[in-house]
C-alpha cells in the first residue's frame, strides 16, 4: 500500500449477478479527467449501466481528515449497453465522455464478461487496494493489445506487453 494510506475498497451498488443475466456487452469509456463520478452519473440517469471501481483514501487537510472516493483506474469506467451504434452514441454525447477504447478504428471492443465479473468479486472481497500505479490517461489504440487466453484488464491498463 503506497506512502501508509489506509483505503477501503467501494464499487457502484450493481449485483455480480446482473452482469451474467444479460447479452449486453461492457465496454471502457474514456472520459474527461476528474470526470469518472460526473459520467457515471449522467450515464445512470440514462438508465446505462457502468462499474466504477473506486477506493476510499483518507485525505488530510489542516483542518481534518477526511475519507474521499478515487476511481480505481483514473479516466476510465466500465459501460454495459448493447454493442450498436445508436447506444455508442447515447453513451458519448454524455458530457465529459472522450471514447470507448477499441483496437481498431470505429470498432469499441468488448471486455469479457468474465472479467468484470472477476473485477466485481475482487472488489467485493479485498480490502486493500490502491489506485492502479502503472496507468496513464490516454493509453493510445497501439498500448490496447487484446488477445486470446489473456486476462482483458491488467493488459489494457498497464500499458506494458
Amino acid at each position: 500500500m503506497g506512502k501508509g494510506l489506509n483505503t477501503l475498497v467501494q464499487s457502484s451498488s450493481h449485483s455480480i449477478h446482473s452482469v451474467l443475466s444479460d447479452k449486453s456487452d461492457w465496454f471502457v469509456l474514456f472520459v474527461r479527467s476528474k470526470h469518472e463520478f460526473v459520467v457515471e452519473r449522467e450515464l445512470l440517469r440514462k438508465n446505462i449501466e457502468t462499474f466504477l471501481p473506486t477506493v476510499q483514501k483518507f485525505r488530510q487537510w489542516t483542518d481534518r481528515k477526511k475519507l474521499i472516493n478515487f476511481p480505481l483506474f483514473p479516466g476510465y469506467l466500465f459501460v454495459h449497453m448493447n454493442p450498436c451504434p445508436e447506444e455508442f452514441t447515447k453513451v458519448l454525447k454524455t458530457t465529459g465522455s472522450v471514447k470507448l477504447i477499441s483496437s481498431e478504428i470505429g470498432n469499441p471492443t468488448p471486455v469479457p464478461t468474465e472479467e468484470i465479473l472477476s473485477l466485481k468479486i475482487l472488489m467485493e472481497n479485498t480490502r486493500d487496494f490502491d489506485i492502479y500505479p502503472y496507468l496513464r490517461e490516454g493509453l493510445s489504440r497501439s498500448n490496447f493489445i487484446p488477445h486470446p487466453g489473456a486476462s482483458f484488464i491488467p493488459h489494457f491498463f498497464c500499458g506494458k506487453f
